[in-house]
């Protein structure tokens, strides 16, 4: 935070720097854990745990969570650093906004694979991601879409069927 602040305080008088904060929501990637699904990303199983076809869940909020691939972040990122215009300094980077029970009816879809596959969930990182729940905090906006139109995110479906697709 205080370098968001230094940011703005920096630009408050003149335009000294030009900067996007971007915001991918959460990473796809996580959904296909423990499956590696991208080179410089380590796994880390979510509240979502596709593997044992098990949801962690705050009873009664049916949250809207942001899923973007690394992958997909990347490409735009790449495009931004191309585009002529002026940047947000909200950059949100939303590749599919699903609800929690749009998720859980995905997951719903897919076997379970054996158990010895499951990681282990890290409680600080479930207790996190409820509370952000909460909030609607794993929404993000879709600043960046709006920039460069005609680029196609990964479905989280997409990326779910190669992952676990025929693993039972």
């Amino acid at each position: 935070m205080a370098i968001r602040e230094y940011l703005a305080a920096l630009k408050k008088d003149k335009k000294v720097l030009e900067y996007s904060l971007f915001f991918p929501g959460q990473f796809l990637n996580y959904l296909g854990s423990p499956n590696k699904t991208a080179r410089h990303l380590s796994q880390l199983t979510t509240w979502l745990d596709f593997p044992n076809t098990r949801a962690i869940l705050v009873e009664g909020v049916d949250e809207r969570l942001s899923f973007t691939t690394v992958q997909d972040l990347a490409a735009v990122v790449a495009r931004a650093a191309e585009y002529a215009g002026e940047w947000p300094v909200v950059g949100g980077v939303n590749g599919n906004t699903l609800t929690s029970e749009q998720m859980v009816a995905l997951g719903e879809k897919y076997p379970a694979v054996p158990k010895n596959q499951a990681e282990l969930f890290s409680r600080k990182f479930v207790i996190s991601a409820l509370q952000g729940s909460l909030t609607n905090a794993w929404e993000v906006s879709d600043e960046w879409n709006q920039l460069i139109p005609g680029f196609e995110f990964t479905s989280v479906e997409k990326l779910l069927t190669e992952v676990w697709a025929g693993k039972d």
